[in-house]
């Protein structure tokens, strides 16, 4: 069996609003000091976030190519963690320590921005997207692991203690995640729902002429 186009965005927006609807659920958990399980919540958000880009982008493919995939390979496409956290990301949050190097390009750039063809720019912008791609390549994994420590007890590899759910994240760590996860699925609700600001015009005269999806969740930041 084929899926219709009309169905893969119908998956991709309703991806988007269990994405909303996990948040609101994190950041109430957030609140209620259960800071574990909401980063946990989160990290699932993240994925649906993932899901709905994939769905966007087979709905594209299909419309371009007029064949429709097949349920297989929707499902397929749909399944697998880490690949739905890298498409679920936005924006990089850059944390450096005080005098690293990473700090240093990033004030040497601000320093720098009127001249941007400058070699003190261009040698504080290359630190800073060399950090960005690595950050690319290794947070959706770390997301995919960080899911699993909110939920699960597990023995340290030590052998003589357990890391405990309740204890592994602190109410500072688990408010830059939520924040994070929150700001990525405001930027995609923006560009998803408000159909004037799409490029796509196909995706958006689909969008308008869809009277019954669910009204996307508001973002709400802890």
């Amino acid at each position: 069996m084929n899926v219709a186009a009309s169905v893969l965005l119908e998956g991709s927006w309703y991806s988007l609003e269990q994405c909303g609807g996990l948040l609101a659920s994190a950041v109430a958990l957030y609140k209620e000091k259960d800071y574990s399980t909401a980063v946990a919540i989160a990290m699932f958000a993240h994925e649906e976030l993932g899901k709905c880009r994939i769905l966007q982008d087979k709905w594209k493919e299909a419309v371009q190519s007029g064949k429709s995939p097949s349920v297989e390979q929707i499902k397929d496409a749909c399944e697998h963690h880490i690949e739905k956290q890298m498409r679920g990301q936005g924006s990089f949050i850059l944390e450096p320590a005080s005098g690293s190097a990473l700090g240093m390009a990033i004030k040497n750039a601000i320093e720098n921005a009127q001249t941007p063809t400058g070699p003190a720019y261009r040698a504080a912008d290359k630190r800073i997207k060399a950090e960005v791609d690595a950050k690319g390549e290794h947070d959706p994994e770390v997301r995919h692991e960080i899911r699993l420590e909110g939920i699960f007890v597990d023995l340290e590899d030590w052998g003589k203690a357990w890391k405990r759910p309740c204890k592994t994240f602190s109410e500072g760590e688990a408010l830059k995640l939520l924040r994070n996860a929150v700001n990525n699925y405001a930027e995609q609700r923006d560009g998803f729902s408000n159909t004037a600001k799409l490029k796509n015009r196909e995706l958006a005269k689909e969008l308008d002429t869809w009277t019954g999806k669910p009204v996307l969740p508001e973002p709400n930041c802890p």
